[in-house]
């Protein structure tokens, strides 16, 4: 594939070299930032990823256009990955604001809002240990300023560090997030005719009313959430939508498997989801999936632990 690429790559250097008109020059820069993406994902996500190689590529890409959304999105990952949270920050910001030909998909949206979220947590966890291991220079400053000092830590948000497990749970309903306190994410229980999808440092799980919870591995998971947030889903979507979060590509003979065991581990899968009719583009008759109407969909996460497997 490498190969490949790099012949591509060469070839559209060359027609971006002899075209004359600009508008043509434009279209075969946008053709070279694509393929760009394509080559960082592919180092992304081979049997031996590489992220260092990627990571040059994306930038690579940016360095012909520097808004381009799904580089961003991209480079904003890796840098999260590798713990360069304020670099992650900027680009996942300007991944969200595309540009007006281009966007993020409603997943990496959603994605790149939580991983902003991670980034403020780490950051602002740094700043607490810093803030911590100053305190005792406080006694050496004088009074004017100690006391400024000690104004400002007052109206400090959160006090320490630890503080941030407790604060950043969430739960999740028909679109609407709220912070629930650690307490209420444990002792959480389903009322009838509710799916819960908890995610946390102990496991993933799915919780229906009267039923014992059932343990899911990444893909179930996933395929759950896809399954019970999106109005409807088809084949075709789920199996792009499953590779975005598992960070890994899903055939469709793999996402059959992983439906049929998911109906094998959840008794309640065909009550909760109807298969209907509908079509694609081209007009022909498919069959998708949607969440029942009688049904609502909680989802119960930490900033630190939800998809823990990003893109």
């Amino acid at each position: 594939m490498e190969t490949s690429g790099y012949m591509e790559e060469l070839t559209l250097k060359r027609r971006m070299r002899d075209e004359k008109s600009n508008e043509e020059r434009m279209k075969i820069r946008k053709e070279i930032v694509s393929l760009y993406v394509r080559q960082a994902e592919h180092f992304k996500l081979s049997d031996r990823p590489d992220f260092k190689v990627a990571r040059q590529i994306l930038e690579k890409a940016i360095g012909l256009q520097a808004d381009h959304p799904l580089a961003n999105y991209r480079l904003g990952y890796i840098h999260y990955r590798d713990g360069r949270y304020a670099s992650a920050v900027n680009h996942f910001n300007i991944a969200l604001d595309g540009t007006t030909t281009d966007s993020l998909s409603e997943v990496q949206m959603t994605l790149a809002h939580m991983f902003s979220v991670n980034c403020g947590i780490h950051i602002a966890r740094e700043a607490l240990f810093e803030i911590e291991g100053m305190e005792d220079m406080f006694e050496l400053i004088d009074d004017e300023e100690s006391e400024k000092i000690k104004r400002y830590r007052a109206e400090l948000l959160v006090q320490e560090g630890e503080m941030f497990d407790r604060l950043y749970y969430r739960k999740i309903r028909n679109g609407q997030e709220t912070i629930i306190n650690e307490t209420e994410f444990h002792d959480y229980l389903p009322a009838p005719r509710e799916l819960v999808l908890k995610s946390s440092e102990e496991g993933r799980y799915a919780l229906i009313h009267l039923e014992m919870p059932v343990e899911l591995n990444m893909t179930f998971f996933n395929l759950l959430f896809l399954l019970s947030t999106r109005s409807q889903s088809t084949h075709q979507s789920l199996q792009t939508q499953l590779t975005e979060l598992n960070g890994e590509g899903i055939s469709n003979d793999n996402l059959r498997q992983s439906i049929s065991r998911l109906k094998k581990k959840m008794t309640s899968f065909d009550t909760l989801f109807n298969t209907i009719s509908t079509t694609d583009k081209e007009g022909s008759r498919i069959n998708a999936f949607e969440l029942s109407k009688e049904w609502t969909v909680t989802i119960l996460c930490r900033a630190d632990d939800f998809l823990k497997s990003e893109i």
